[in-house]
This record gives C-alpha cells, structure tokens and sequence, in this order.
C-alpha cells in the first residue's frame, strides 16, 4: 500500500522573517501563558496578511454648508479595530501531540476574556493591544491536523479599545529628600525633593492626550496637584500608612483612599481596603497631558509624604515615533 505524505507547513513565511531585525512579537493569553507568534518558538506563529498593526478604524464628524465649498471637521472618533491573524499550529515533524499545543493555544481564545498583543521595537519599547476573541472565519478542515501535525487558521479579533498602549510614565516627589527606586524589568526613576516639584514636567509621546492617575501617599495634609489652571486641591490629612489615588481618565475618574501597600521594586503601590472621598474633595479640575507634549506640574506637597503620578500613553500604530 502505498504511503501518503503530507507537505511540511511554510515555516519560512511565519512573521520573524518579515519583521525587522531585533522586533518581537507575543501573545499573552487571559491565563497568563505567552506565546512568541512571531519566531514560532512554541509551535504557534503568524503568517503573512495581519491585520492590526497599523492605524485604527475612524469616523470623521463634519459639517457642511450650500454656502461654503467642502467640510468643516469637528471631531473624530475610532471604533473598534477588527484583528485578523491569519496563523499556523505546527509541530516539527516526527513530534507528537499535535492537539495538546493546539488545545493550548485555542484556550487564549475567549470572547469575554481578553489578551495582550504585544509588539517590542528594537530599541525595546513595547506596545500593547487588548484583544478579545471574535470568530474563526467559518475554518474548515479538509485532513486531520493531528495526522500531518499542521493546521492554518484565519483568526478575527477585536479590540474593543483601539489603540496601542506604550509603556507607562511614572515620576514621584516627596516632601523631604529623595528616593532613589530601580524597579526589576519596570523603567528606573527617581522619587524627588519637594524642592524640583515647582519645577516638575511629564513629556506624553502618545498620539493621543494621557490622563494621569496621581497618588498621595501619608503623612500629608492638605495637598494640590495638577496642571497650572487645572488642579485637584486634597482638603484632608492623609496619615501615614495611607494613601489617596486621584484617577483623572475619564472613563473613571475616582477618588480613593485606603491603605497603602508599596511595591518594593517600583517604588509605586496599590491601595487596599479603598472607599471612595469623591465628595470631601475641594476643587477637583480633571486634566489631561496633551499628546506629544511635555507640560509643566503643579505639585505643592504640605508633610513629608510622596506624591507619585503616572501616565499611560497611547498610540495609533504598534511601532514608530
């Protein structure tokens, strides 16, 4: 009887051969499991017809008029960006268990669980989408992958927020001397004196404005921080070993205050057993940080507490400027 062989999948297209020397490319599933789609080194990797990478879906808003030629714009908005992977599960040939890396990976697909694409430059900056599952393209099998230990998919994702998410910013001062933090596998940065607070700039390099999420950490008591023109006035003591977080983003903007629990590597924190002091808040002017800007911070710190800030820039595209 004569044998049947099945021709080895196109490793030489998988995405590491079209990505520029030194980028990376990963797949964090809503488990927690990584998988490099760009080299294939776990068996999963993307082949050639992604989409996502580049600028999300728009809608322009205008205005017309039959006396005037043309539009006037005035505004924008971007909608959910649709993600198409089109992708191969392989394993070398004479490998076995075919379907258990291929149950592996399809566990990260989940309509109500999201993942992270991620896509690191060479110069190592990293960005983010958040995908969810959407549907499959109606896949069809014509042979067993788990005969030939091979199968292509055409994945649709979407990403409900559609811009790419660049590394955070964080900056710090304290009302009495510095503190040096160095934070394992997070940007270094400085905790500085209340002095340089008057002094205080944030650059975004985002392609859209960043809404700070500013923290107050005890012993402090009153406190002022923001923008110049726009700041957040902190009317109450904050004893030591307690914290206020004043998150600026408008699909939140919450005032919490509870214990502070630090992180030892970054230098930043969470705060546990939070309530909400929304209403004992004296003037509250939410800000942004313009995009593409670097503005100066007005930060007046009364005791010998910390305030930290951080803002998360967003982008259009998964690389560039």
């Amino acid at each position: 009887m004569a044998s049947i062989v099945y021709a080895a999948p196109p490793v030489g297209e998988l995405a590491s051969a079209r990505l520029p020397q030194g980028m990376r490319m990963t797949w964090e599933s809503w488990d927690g499991e990584i998988w490099d789609i760009a080299t294939g080194a776990e068996g999963v990797a993307l082949l050639p017809g992604v989409r996502g990478l580049n600028m999300p879906p728009v809608r322009r808003h205008t205005q017309t008029s039959p006396a005037v030629h043309g539009s006037r714009r005035t505004g924008w908005i971007a909608q959910e960006r649709e993600v198409f992977w089109p992708l191969l599960v392989y394993k070398e040939m004479g490998e076995q268990d075919w379907s258990k890396l291929d149950g592996g990976f399809w566990r990260s697909m989940h309509p109500d669980r999201p993942g992270k694409w991620a896509v690191t430059d060479p110069a190592g900056r990293t960005r983010i989408l958040t995908c969810v599952f959407d549907n499959d393209g109606g896949h069809t099998t014509d042979i067993l992958p788990s005969i030939r230990g091979w199968e292509k998919y055409g994945i649709y994702l979407a990403a409900e927020q559609p811009f790419w998410v660049g590394e955070s910013i964080r900056r710090g001062w304290t009302g009495s001397g510095g503190t040096s933090f160095f934070g394992s596998g997070a940007p270094n940065f400085n905790i500085s004196t209340a002095s340089s607070a008057s002094t205080a700039t944030i650059n975004n390099p985002g392609d859209l404005d960043a809404w700070p999420k500013w923290t107050i950490v005890g012993p402090s008591t009153t406190t002022t921080i923001g923008i110049p023109g726009q700041l957040i006035q902190v009317p109450f003591d904050i004893p030591a070993g307690k914290a206020l977080e004043v998150d600026t983003d408008p699909q939140r903007q919450t005032v919490t205050f509870g214990d502070w629990a630090p992180n030892a590597l970054t230098g930043f924190g969470t705060i546990t057993n939070g309530v909400s002091k929304f209403t004992d808040m004296g003037a509250i002017n939410f800000a942004a940080v313009p995009a593409g800007e670097a503005v100066k911070l007005s930060i007046v710190i009364n005791g010998s507490g910390i305030v930290l800030m951080e803002i998360v820039p967003r982008h259009f595209r998964a690389w560039g400027k």
